[in-house]
């Protein structure tokens, strides 16, 4: 989840600085992530671990779409405000997934609230 969130900071930073974006930079991110989650996914060894993993991939994967999104923005040389995430649904989904999975970390309990998926 750390490494999302890192991947989400340079993108919201990126955005905010007006800094081109590329998908080359954020591939970075894409292909650390899948590396993590297939150790991730082998070190499941617990009920709450192998439940939890289709919840980080759903955020992977959100992430991804976020960053898709705005890449299709920037390629089209929209006009992209500093502020663009602040309001976005997607990244609004992404941060409330954080907190229900941080919530389960932090209280030892698998419970799906819906908001990852």
């Amino acid at each position: 989840m750390r490494e999302i969130l890192e991947w989400n900071a340079s993108l919201k930073t990126a955005i905010e600085r007006d800094y081109p974006l590329s998908g080359d930079w954020f591939g970075n991110f894409r292909r650390q992530i899948q590396s993590s989650l297939k150790h991730t996914e082998a070190a499941a060894s617990t009920d709450m671990d192998r439940e939890a993993l289709p919840l980080l991939v759903n955020e992977f994967n959100n992430m991804g779409a976020l960053t898709d999104k705005y890449l299709k923005i920037s390629a089209s040389r929209d006009y992209l405000p500093p502020d663009s995430l602040n309001n976005d649904p997607l990244e609004q989904k992404l941060f409330t997934c954080w907190h229900s999975l941080e919530s389960m970390a932090s209280s030892n309990q698998f419970v799906d609230n819906g908001s990852c998926q």
